[in-house]
């Protein structure tokens, strides 16, 4: 039988994959405007995720974070 530590456990695991997968989605979404690439950073204990876009739009700089979730706490 499964301890409630276990379960917990992989329903976080679950929790990673599905929010990494939904910023990989956005990630592939072509940028409206300009020339922006899409950047999906995980951290090593995969607690942080991030969606970044970064390059030039006419001429203007584009480069900033565009979501970031955190578990912590067994949180998002």
């Amino acid at each position: 039988m499964e301890t409630l530590n276990s379960v917990n456990e992989q329903t976080l695991d679950q929790w990673r994959e599905t929010l990494e997968n939904i910023l990989h989605y956005y990630a592939q979404l072509p940028y409206r405007y300009g020339d922006v690439s899409s950047y999906v950073i995980v951290s090593q204990d995969r607690n942080h995720f991030i969606l970044m876009h970064e390059g030039w739009e006419d001429q203007r700089r584009v480069h900033g974070c565009v979501v970031h979730a955190e578990i912590r706490n067994r949180k998002i």
